[in-house]
C-alpha cells in the first residue's frame, strides 16, 4: 500500500486536476462504480480484491487481511505530477490522483500512467462525490421498503420465514460469534434481500455495520427496523443509537 503524502509536498510536482474547482455532476452510484473500475486500473501485487463501501472502500491483501479507509478521514482528492518520483525511476511521466487525511490508514495514492490522465480525473471525480456522504434513499426505494412496511404491519402475524433466509440468519449468527463481522454483516444482507420485512435482521445487522464503523448504512438499516416494529421495547435504544451514529459520522 502506498504511504499517505502530506499537502506539504506538492512542491514535489504540479498539481493538474482538483475536482473542487469545479465540482462533478456525478451521481453516487455512478461513483461507486467508478471508484471500483479506479482501483481494477491500479497494479498491485499484493492487493486481491477491493471492496466499496458507503462510508469508505476497503482492500483485502493475499493473507486474508484488510485496509479499510474512510471517506470522512480524507481531505479532496486532486490530481498531480511528481517529477521526482519520475526521475528517480527514470520513467515516463506518471500521473497521480490522491486522497490524503490523517497520517496512517486515512491517506493514499493512487498511480496512473501518462497516458490515464483523463481517467485519474474520473476517479478524483469519484472520490470527491463519494466524500461527500451517502445521499438521501431515492424516492422509488423509499417507496418500495413502504409498500413492505405496511404490508408487515398489515398482517395479524409475520409471514412465514422462508429456509433459505434461515440458513443465511445461521451463518451470519455463527460469524457474529467468531467475530467475522463483515461476513455476519454480508449473509444478514443477503437474508434480507430475501425478507426484507425481518426486523431482528435488519437490527442486529445495524449493530454490526456500526461496529464496523459504517455509521451511514447502521443508521439506514436501524431506520429501517423501527419503521417494522415503532413500538418494540427497544426501540428507545435504537433511536438513541441512531443520534449516537450521527455524531460520528460528523466527526
Amino acid at each position: 500500500m502506498a504511504p499517505a503524502i502530506a499537502c506539504a509536498q506538492l512542491s514535489r510536482g504540479d498539481v493538474l486536476y482538483k475536482p473542487d474547482d469545479n465540482p462533478p455532476k456525478l451521481e453516487y452510484r455512478e461513483a461507486k462504480s467508478l471508484l471500483a473500475a479506479c482501483f481494477a486500473k491500479v497494479p498491485r501485487s499484493t492487493i486481491t480484491s477491493t471492496r466499496i463501501l458507503d462510508d469508505g472502500f476497503e482492500w483485502i491483501r493475499q493473507d486474508g487481511t484488510k485496509n479499510r479507509f474512510f471517506h470522512r478521514n480524507m481531505t479532496d482528492p486532486y490530481v498531480w505530477e511528481d517529477s521526482i518520483w519520475v526521475r528517480n525511476l527514470n520513467s515516463d511521466i506518471r500521473y497521480y490522483m490522491m486522497a490524503v487525511g490523517n497520517p496512517g490508514p486515512g491517506g493514499i495514492t493512487l498511480s496512473y500512467r501518462a497516458d490515464q490522465l483523463e481517467f485519474a480525473r474520473r476517479c478524483a471525480d469519484a472520490l470527491y462525490v463519494l466524500r461527500r456522504g451517502l445521499p438521501p434513499e431515492p424516492v422509488e426505494e423509499t417507496n418500495a421498503f413502504k409498500d413492505i412496511v405496511d404490508k408487515f404491519r398489515g398482517n395479524a402475524a409475520p409471514p412465514e420465514f422462508p429456509e433459505d433466509a434461515r440458513r443465511l440468519r445461521v451463518q451470519a449468527e455463527s460469524a457474529l460469534r467468531d467475530k467475522r463481522l463483515d461476513d455476519a454483516s454480508d449473509r444478514y444482507e443477503e437474508a434480507l434481500k430475501i425478507a426484507a420485512w425481518w426486523p431482528e435482521g435488519r437490527f442486529n445487522r445495524a449493530l454490526i455495520l456500526g461496529d464496523l464503523e459504517r455509521y451511514a448504512e447502521a443508521m439506514r438499516e436501524m431506520k429501517r427496523y423501527l419503521a417494522l416494529v415503532p413500538e418494540a421495547l427497544n426501540a428507545r435504544a435504537a433511536q438513541d443509537k441512531i443520534y449516537e451514529w450521527e455524531d460520528k459520522v460528523k466527526r
